[in-house]
């Protein structure tokens, strides 16, 4: 369970955040544009990255982040006020593109303490 901690928890957030009525997104302030693409993104690329720590696979992980997002579009289709969206399904897939590439580049760009996290 520790080893799947963090993808289970965003996961959730993820899930949560989907689910939330489109006219309480708007009441919230968090029904803007730009809110909107930089949460996915942001989501994505940490449920990628915490995905690959518990599978330590890249291209699982990708897939795995990638078809919950799809997931994802695919339930708003039954929350009121919200719509599936390719552009989000972009968005999601290019957050978790982007966590391959922090994967593979680890060495240059993580911090010395999140390596060991990535990597254990």
């Amino acid at each position: 369970m520790k080893k799947h901690g963090s993808a289970i928890v965003i996961g959730l957030a993820i899930f949560v955040m989907s689910a939330i009525p489109g006219e309480t997104v708007e009441t919230l302030g968090m029904g803007k544009e730009a809110y909107h693409i930089k949460g996915h993104f942001i989501m994505y690329t940490l449920l990628c990255l915490s995905l690959y720590k518990s599978w330590k696979t890249l291209w699982k992980s990708f897939l795995g982040s990638a078809g919950f997002g799809i997931l994802m579009e695919i339930m708003q289709l039954f929350v009121p006020g919200r719509t599936f969206e390719y552009g989000d399904i972009f968005v999601n897939s290019f957050g978790a593109f982007i966590a391959l590439g922090i994967i593979w580049k680890r060495s240059l760009f993580l911090p010395k303490r999140l390596k060991p996290w990535l990597e254990n």
